[in-house]
C-alpha cells in the first residue's frame, strides 16, 4: 500500500513529506542524531529545542518530549503544522486521513500498519479496537472498509479525541466510542495517565512518566459481556491495552471459542507475553494459528 504524507499548517499551508523526511520526524529522537546534526547546525532554534528534549528524554518527562519535539519539527520544517495528511493506495483508489501531531500513532498504526490489516481483513467486517487511544487504527481500520469499530478507551480526554478524528475523517458513522476498558471481569476501578494520548496508561504497569499524573475512575467490561448485550458477533480483535491483554482473552472465551474472529495484539508488555498469550489464546481454541510480526512494535496476528 503507497502512502504519500504531508504536513498541514495553520494557513492552510502545506509540506510533502519525502522518505527521508519520514523517517526523520518518525524516527526515535535519540537514534536520529546523526541524521539531525546537519540541520540542526542550520538552525539555532531548532538546535536549542533538540537539547531540550534530550534533556526531557532523560528526565524520562515524555510529556515535555512530546511537544518540544513537534515544536523542534516545526522548526526544522519551516511549517507551523497542527496536522498529519496522509494519502494511502486503497483497493483500486486511494483514501485520505487527517489526525493531529500524535506522530507515535500514525507512524506505528499507519505507515508501518504494525496490526496487519488491509481490506481483505477489513471490508464488511465487526472490529473490536481495544485500546483505541486517539482512534488511529480505528480510523484506519473504517477506511479500509470496516463495518462497524467498537473503539474501547477508558480515558474521557481520549474517548473526546475518537469523536473528532472520526468527524475529521467522515467515519462517525462507522466508530462507535466505548468509554471502557476490557479485562477478565466487569468491576470499577481507577487508571494513572498523563494526559490524552497518553500511550503509557496501563492497569497493571507502573507508569513510565516521571511528573504529576491525572486519576480517573474507570468502567471494566468484558469482551463477552459487551457482545452479548449489543447483540453482536466480532470478526476482529485488536487490543494494545499495556498488559492486560490476557485478561482481555479470558473474558472472551465464549467470543472466541465460537465465532474465532481474528485477532492482533501487542506481544512485549510483559517479560513472558510471548509465551504466555498464545498459550492462553490456545487453551481457549487450540486451532488458532499465531504469528508473530516485528514492525514498530512486536505483535502477534492470530487467525
Amino acid at each position: 500500500m503507497e502512502i504519500r504524507m504531508s504536513l498541514l499548517g495553520k494557513n492552510n499551508s502545506r509540506r510533502l513529506l519525502s522518505k527521508a523526511d519520514i523517517k526523520l520526524l518518525f524516527g526515535r529522537i535519540t537514534q536520529n542524531t546523526l541524521s539531525l546534526l546537519p540541520r540542526l547546525a542550520l538552525n539555532p532554534k531548532a538546535a536549542i529545542l533538540y537539547a531540550r528534549v534530550a534533556a526531557a528524554f532523560a528526565k524520562k518527562d515524555y510529556s515535555a518530549v512530546y511537544s518540544l519535539k513537534h515544536a523542534m519539527f516545526c522548526s526544522l520544517f519551516g511549517i507551523e503544522y497542527d496536522r498529519f495528511e496522509i494519502v494511502a493506495g486503497i483497493g483500486e483508489g486511494e483514501s485520505t486521513m487527517v489526525f493531529g501531531f500524535d506522530d507515535l500513532q500514525v507512524c506505528n498504526v499507519i505507515i508501518d500498519n504494525q496490526y496487519d490489516i488491509s481490506e481483505w481483513n477489513m471490508k464488511g467486517k465487526t472490529v473490536l479496537d481495544a485500546g483505541a487511544n486517539t482512534g488511529v487504527f480505528s480510523i484506519f481500520a473504517a477506511k479500509l472498509g470496516a463495518k462497524k469499530v467498537y473503539a474501547f478507551e477508558p480515558i474521557l480526554e481520549n474517548i473526546e479525541c475518537i469523536r473528532k478524528n472520526a468527524l475529521a475523517n467522515g467515519v462517525a458513522e462507522c466508530i462507535v466510542p466505548v468509554p471502557m476498558a476490557i479485562g477478565d471481569k466487569k468491576l470499577e476501578t481507577e487508571i494513572e495517565y498523563s494526559g490524552s494520548g497518553d500511550p503509557s496508561a496501563s492497569l497493571v504497569l507502573t507508569h513510565p512518566h516521571s511528573g504529576s499524573l491525572k486519576r480517573q475512575k474507570i468502567t471494566i467490561t468484558t469482551i463477552d459481556d459487551f457482545a452479548k448485550e449489543q447483540g453482536i458477533k466480532i470478526d476482529f480483535i485488536k487490543m494494545d491495552i499495556e498488559g492486560y491483554e490476557k485478561e482481555a482473552m479470558l473474558g472472551g472465551k465464549t467470543t472466541l471459542s465460537t465465532h474465532k474472529p481474528a485477532l492482533s495484539f501487542s506481544a512485549y508488555h510483559k517479560p513472558n507475553d510471548k509465551v504466555e498469550l498464545p498459550q492462553t489464546l490456545h487453551s481457549i481454541r487450540p486451532d488458532y494459528s499465531c504469528r508473530l510480526l516485528r514492525r514498530a512494535e512486536e505483535v502477534f496476528c492470530c487467525d
